[in-house]
Order: structure tokens, then sequence, then C-alpha cells
């Protein structure tokens, strides 16, 4: 639970969600062991590619390391520095004291700190430098702080004021005293106190100022009395307020160069991803230069009008047309898997088109391949439905479907296909669809690959070395984006070894204005 409510602390400072990907440390308190600790949280990512490929490198839980942090106590206790009534000590991001006070032993862990400091550090992550404020003791104080807001603490450094300037205020009764004492030395120790006392207070008061103003300069005064006790307490807490200074500005120099660097791998990964566009945009052009040429004198061969061609030259030339047609859907998967992945797949909704007319351009594209390979395929449809879709991105979820179920079905020695278009019985959201059913007579889909189908992103269903049709089934994770742009679903049913079927329901009426642009 502490850990959950760090990760939630620093994700509203960051002002986003999702779990840490980076490596995060914490000090808070702990209610259950009744003392401060040490929270370190570190992100655990999949490492072994040759295990689970699709979880190479993702993030896969946290490591949280608890350590108390009663050490702090040893070094903030030290007293040397901060006379009769200073003190040093940390508060959590909730104000509670976290280290042993000075004044209340009973303090720690559960007196809330309500200071100046406090309230800047853990409202807007600033330090308080030299300043005179209210303690949590109502004591009028002399201190500094140190906003460590990333691990949520602050470190605070407290002097009473009264302590601070009583020399001062000393010295002042003496001048009082001696003044009225010898009237007739005025003169004389006047010009004395103005050299050697007030002079040194003044010069003392002014470098105070230029240290409440962020200049940490000491003061040069050497005497072995008050003054000069004064001056050496200055300036040993001037000492301190500088180191802790410096360490404050090289850690902001840290954060600095490590946000550059990130805003440089950025820039890095946003140029790869754009030349992966690029280059995939001009592989497929020119894939399709090729190809299209390749179709189109195979049409002609088989259709007679470059002369006659013997019973093996026309399958052979079948056989080429069908590698051809599987190429350039290869090129097409390609082109729209980078959309996928960029969000820019559209849908162009067209109302009323008839499912009879869908399945038939479908089928025209395929009728070599199911030609070639003594595949028939059956229609069961209605021929008065029809529904508002995008037709090409219609026809090409069937032509995914259908050339899945002749691959399967060549692969199990079968020859016959079923495809049966219906209205749903059951109503989605109020709207009645249809529903196609592509069924084959392949080998029964295990249930962990169902869900990996319908689940990842790209999913080759058949890894076996010897595919009949090669190529990679990324058809299928497009025909389902489709759908799902249709504000449809997509399932699979198989039987104990005799059959599977495609299940797709798309709602007859689409959003026109919606989906156009979706």
């Amino acid at each position: 639970m502490i850990a959950l409510e760090i990760v939630k602390n620093y994700q509203e400072d960051r002002g986003y969600s999702g779990w840490i990907s980076n490596p995060l440390y914490s000090i808070t308190y702990d209610g259950g062991l009744g003392s401060a600790v040490l929270v370190m949280i570190a992100p655990v990512f999949a490492s072994d590619p040759n295990n689970e490929p699709s979880t190479f490198g993702k993030l896969i839980g946290s490591v949280v390391v608890f350590r108390d942090i009663d050490t702090a106590n040893s070094i903030l206790g030290d007293k040397r520095f901060l006379g009769e009534t200073g003190e040093a000590y940390l508060v959590d991001r909730s104000g509670r004291l976290l280290t042993d006070s000075r004044f209340d032993d009973n303090a720690n862990y559960k007196t809330v700190v309500s200071s100046i400091a406090v309230d800047v550090c853990l409202g807007n992550g600033s330090d308080i430098n030299a300043a005179q404020y209210v303690s949590y003791r109502e004591k009028l104080v002399f201190g500094t702080s140190q906003c460590e807001r990333n691990i949520g603490i602050v470190l605070l450094s407290e002097l009473d004021n009264a302590e601070l300037f009583s020399p001062i205020v000393s010295l002042q009764e003496r001048y009082t005293v001696i003044i009225l004492g010898i009237m007739a030395a005025a003169a004389v120790v006047a010009f004395y106190l103005s050299n050697s006392v007030l002079r040194p207070l003044q010069l003392l008061r002014k470098i105070m100022k230029t240290v409440q103003g962020g200049t940490f300069q000491k003061a040069d005064i050497r005497r072995s009395d008050e003054i000069g006790d004064l001056a050496s307490s200055f300036n040993s807490m001037v000492d301190e307020l500088e180191i802790r200074a410096k360490k404050l500005k090289l850690r902001n120099d840290i954060l600095e160069l490590m946000s550059s660097r990130l805003a440089f791998q950025t820039e890095q990964l946003l140029k790869a991803d754009k030349d992966k566009e690029e280059f995939s945009a001009m592989i497929s052009d020119e894939l399709k230069r090729f190809v299209i040429p390749i179709i189109g004198y195979c049409e002609l061969l088989l259709d007679g009008s470059l002369g006659e061609i013997s019973a093996k030259q026309k399958e052979k030339v079948e056989i080429m047309l069908e590698r051809a047609w599987s190429l350039q859907k290869l090129v097409q998967n390609i082109l729209d898997v980078r959309r996928l992945e960029g969000g820019m797949l559209k849908m162009n909704i067209k109302p009323e088109v008839s499912v009879k007319w869908l399945l038939e351009r479908s089928l025209d594209t395929l009728r070599i391949i199911t030609r070639s390979k003594g595949i028939s395929v059956i229609l069961e449809i209605d021929d008065r439905i029809t529904l508002a879709c995008d037709p090409t991105r219609t026809i090409q979820v069937l032509d995914n479907l259908i050339e899945n179920a002749i691959r399967r079905t060549i692969e199990t020695n079968r020859t016959k296909i079923i495809v049966t278009v219906s209205l749903s019985s059951e109503m989605v959201d109020r709207e009645v669809s249809a529903v196609f059913i592509v069924q084959d007579e392949g080998s029964e889909i295990p249930e962990q690959e169902k869900k990996d189908i319908l689940g990842n992103k790209f999913y080759d269903l058949d890894t076996s070395l010897t595919r009949t049709s090669g190529g990679t089934d990324i058809g299928l994770i497009i025909a389902r984006s489709i759908v799902e742009a249709h504000r449809g679903r997509m399932s699979i049913q198989s039987d104990q070894g005799k059959q599977t079927r495609f299940i797709v329901s798309m709602p007859l009426n689409q959003n026109l204005k919606k989906s156009a642009a979706a």
C-alpha cells in the first residue's frame, strides 16, 4: 500500500497515469512499523526474448525495497554548529516529523509541521534560504530548507532568533551602560565604539542581507570577543548554506541534462518512425509496380488473349497468378499495418451496400485460387440484406477470412468452405447486426491461439516452416481492426477436429457522419 501511495503521488505531481518505467525513491512514514522508511521502487522488464517474444522489453512488474532511516537521526542529531536552540530535521510530504526533535522526545512520527518552509516545498517544490518564520514550536526562527519533492521530504535547519541576535543585544546594552556611566569620556568612547563595535556589526548585518538575497558572502571579522564568535558562527552557517545550495544546483544540472537527453532520444525515435514509414511506402510502391504487370499478363494468358496454351501451362500460369495476387495482398497488408500503427486507417461509409454484391466481389478475386486448388465455396445468404459500411474495407475483411479458410482447408486435404450471412437474432445496443460466418474444414484452433488472434497486435496463426501458401496472417489482425472500426465484433468457434468458424457481426446502420471520420 505504501508503494502504491508513493506511485500515486508521483503520478499526480507529473500529471499522467500509468505505472512507472523509471526507478523511483521516496521517504515516507510506515504506520505498520511505526517509523520512517526509505522506499525504492524499480521497474522490471521482460528480458528473455526466446521465452515469450511478444513480451520482450515490456514492463511486467516492479521491485519494492524498504529500508529504515534511523541513521538520519544520528546525522541530524549533531548540534555542534546549531547553538542552544538550533536543530535540523526531516518532514515528509504530509507534514509529519520523521526525525527526533531536540525539544520534544515524543514529537517524531506524531507532530505535524506547518510552517512557511514546509508549505512552500509541498506547494511548489521551492526552498527557503535564510528566512525568518514561525516554526512548529510556535517560535520565531531563522532557518533554511532544502526541498526534495521527488522523494517526498523536506530538510529544515532552524535557529531561534533570540539566540542568533543575542550577542548584538548584549553589546547594545553594554554600549548604553558605558554611555550613561562615563559621560566625561563620551567622545573617546563614541569614537572607540564606532570603529571597534558598530562598524563590524553594521558590516555583519549588511552581509546577512546579501545572504538572504542568495549571495553567500562571509564576514571578514577576526576578533576574539563576542563579535568574533558571532562572525564565526555566521560564517559556519553560510558555509553550510552554500554547500546545500551547490548540491541543489548540481541536482538541477543533472535533471536538465537528463531532460535534454530525453528530448534528443524522443527526436531520434520520431525520426526513425518517419524513416520506417517512408521506407515501407517506398518498398510497397516498388513491389506494386512489378506485381501489377505480372497479374495482367497472367490474366491475358488465361483468357487466351495472347494465344492458346496447354493445360499444363495453364496450371502453371494459374499458380503464378495466385502467387502474384498473394504478393499484392501482402503489400496492401503492410501498408494497412502502418496505417493501423499510426491511427490513419480511414473508413468511407456507404449506405445500403448489398451483402451479396460484397461476397461476389470477394469471390471474383479469389476464383483463381479456389479453381486451381479444387475448393468449392458454398454461399448461404439472404439477397435482401444491405449494410452501411465501407465497401472496399468490408471486401478486404471477406478476402482475408475466406483466403484463411482456403489455406486451412487445403492443409487438411478437404475441398469445401461455407459462407453464411444472416441477421442476428439478438439486439446489441438496440441495433440489428448482419452476421457473416466463414466455415472451413481445417483442424481445431486451440483456445490460447484464439485469444492471441483476437487480442494480439500481430499474430501468425501458422508458424510452421512448411506452410503451403506462405506469408504472415496479419490479414486476420487487419480484418479484426476493420470490423471494430465498424463498431462490430469478431469471434472464433472450433469443433473438435472437424471445422472452424470465423464469425463477424456488423451493425446494419452506422453513424455515417461519425464513422466517415473514424
